[in-house]
C-alpha cells in the first residue's frame, strides 16, 4: 500500500495535516526550503478554505478513486463528504464527517442514502484522532497545530527542484528509498516480479502548491512513466464566512451510535498479548548517542514500554513511567522506554519537557514494537525474571498507574528461575 493510500484512507473520520513551521531537512537544495518557508507563510493567512477532492491510486489490491467536498476552519472544525470506489468492482462507500470543533461524527451511508453507522468523537479524544489517524495525510485538512502536510511529506520524499508557477509553485522530486513504507512496498510489489516493481514503484513525485499555500495537486509516476497516485483540490475558495449548523449533525433516533470518547474511559487496563505468558524474545535498542544495549530478559524485571513523540496520551503516560522508575530503578527492576522517534531533537525536547531522567531508546524502524507485536501505543510489559511477559498493560487506561505499581510489585514477588 502507497504513502496516498496510507495517508488518504485514514480519513475514513477525515484526512488532515497542518502548517510546516519547522527547519527544513538539510538534504534539500536551498531554493526547495525557502519556498517551502514562503508556502507556510501564506498558509498561515488562510483561516478557512472550501474545495472539491478527488484522489485516485492504484495499487497491487486494485484500484480506488475518492471523490467529494471539504469544508475546513482550523483546527478541528470541518465537514467533508466522500464517496470511494473500488474500480472494477462494485465496492461504493460514502460516508461524511462533521465536526464542529468540540464534538465530532463520522457517519457511514447505504446505497440508499440512510444512515447505517454513526461514531461520535468529543473534545478529550479530538487532538489524539488527529494525531494517531490523520498524520500523514497530504492534501485535504490543514490544522496549525499537527503535523504539517508538508513535514510529513518532506519526511517520505526528497524534493530537489521547484520553479513558479501561477503564483505558487511546483516542486519535484522522488520517494526515499530508506523508510520503512518504501522498503514495505518495495518487499510486497517485489514479489509480483519486475512487473510488480515497475508497476507500483515510484520514479517520480510532483507537488503543485496554489498562491495560498495550499496544496492543489501531489501525484506519481511509476517506473513506466505512467502516473498511479493523483489526489487535486479543484474550485477552492478560501476565508469566506460558513454558517455554523454546516458543521452539526443529530444522528437519526433509529441509529446505534458508536461513542469513541466512552471507548475510551472503559479501556481495559490489562490487555490480551500475543506474547502474554510466553518468553520475552531478545532484543536491541540504542541510547541517544548511537550506543547499542542488547536486552536479554531473565534476571531483572524488565518494564518494556513504548511510546511515540506525537501522542498526546504517550505523552501524559510518560510521566508514570518516569514515577515507577524512580520507585523501583534500585530494586532489581531495568526500564526499557523505548520510540521509533527518528529526530532526536524532537525527543530531546520531550525528554526536557517531561523532566524524564529514565534513560529512553531508539527503536530503529520499529523492529522492537514488530517483535513484541505493538500495533497501539503507549503499551507496557512487565517481564518477570523468568523472562516471562507476565502481564501487559494499556497505557491510555485510566488507573494505569496504580495497576502498573502493583504489576511491578507481583513480579519482584516471584523467585529468578534459578531460585526454583
Amino acid at each position: 500500500m502507497t504513502h496516498m493510500h496510507r495517508g488518504i484512507l485514514a480519513g475514513s473520520l477525515a484526512v488532515s495535516a497542518t502548517l510546516c513551521l519547522a527547519a527544513s531537512p538539510t538534504r534539500e537544495p536551498r531554493a526547495v526550503s525557502a519556498a517551502f518557508g514562503e508556502c507556510a507563510l501564506r498558509l498561515a493567512q488562510v483561516s478557512n478554505y472550501a474545495a472539491g477532492f478527488a484522489v485516485t491510486f492504484d495499487s497491487i489490491k486494485g484500484s480506488v478513486a475518492m471523490t467529494g467536498t471539504i469544508v475546513q476552519q482550523p483546527p478541528f472544525t470541518f465537514r467533508r463528504e466522500l464517496c470511494l470506489e473500488e474500480l472494477n468492482s462494485s465496492t461504493v462507500k460514502r460516508e461524511c464527517s462533521v465536526c464542529n470543533g468540540a464534538t465530532g461524527w463520522q457517519i457511514e451511508y447505504a446505497p440508499n442514502g440512510r444512515a447505517v453507522n454513526v461514531s461520535r468523537w468529543g473534545a478529550a479524544s479530538m487532538g489524539e484522532l488527529f494525531a494517531v489517524f490523520m498524520r500523514n495525510a497530504q492534501l485535504v485538512l490543514l490544522t496549525p497545530d499537527r503535523t504539517s502536510t508538508y513535514a510529513a511529506l518532506r519526511q517520505d520524499i526528497t524534493f530537489d527542484a521547484v520553479s513558479a508557477r501561477d503564483g505558487g509553485y511546483e516542486f519535484h522530486g522522488r520517494d526515499r528509498s530508506d523508510t520503512p513504507a518504501h522498503q514495505e512496498l518495495r518487499r510486497v510489489a517485489g514479489a509480483y516480479g519486475p512487473q510488480g516493481i515497475s508497476n507500483y514503484i515510484s520514479r517520480s513525485v510532483r507537488l503543485v502548491v496554489d498562491r495560498h499555500g495550499l496544496p492543489r495537486e501531489l501525484s506519481r509516476e511509476n517506473l513506466l512513466g505512467r502516473v498511479i497516485e493523483r489526489a487535486q483540490l479543484v474550485n477552492v475558495v478560501v476565508n469566506q464566512s460558513w454558517p455554523p449548523a454546516l458543521f452539526e449533525y443529530q444522528p437519526p433516533t433509529n441509529v446505534l451510535v458508536f461513542d469513541l470518547e466512552r471507548a475510551m474511559e472503559v479501556e481495559p487496563i490489562h490487555v490480551a498479548h500475543p506474547l502474554r505468558d510466553k518468553p520475552g524474545p531478545a532484543f536491541s535498542v540504542s541510547y541517544l548517542n548511537g550506543k547499542a544495549l542488547e536486552v536479554k530478559p531473565g534476571g531483572d524485571v524488565i518494564v518494556l514500554t513504548f511510546f511515540t513523540s506525537w501522542s498526546d496520551n504517550c505523552r501524559s503516560y510518560l510521566p508514570l513511567i518516569e514515577q515507577a522508575y524512580r520507585t523501583y530503578a534500585n530494586r532489581g527492576v531495568k526500564f526499557v522506554t523505548v520510540t521509533d522517534e527518528k529526530k532526536q531533537t524532537t525527543l530531546k525536547q520531550l525528554i526536557s519537557n517531561a523532566r524524564l531522567t529514565m534513560p529512553v531508546y531508539l527503536d530503529h524502524d520499529g523492529v522492537v514494537a514488530k517483535t513484541y507485536k505493538i500495533n497501539i501505543v503507549p503499551k507496557t510489559l512487565i517481564i518477570n525474571r523468568q523472562g516471562i511477559v507476565c502481564d501487559v498493560l494499556e497505557g491510555n487506561a485510566r488507573g494505569v498507574a496504580r495497576e502498573l505499581d502493583a504489576a511491578i510489585t507481583a513480579a519482584l514477588a516471584e523467585p529468578a528461575a534459578d531460585s526454583r
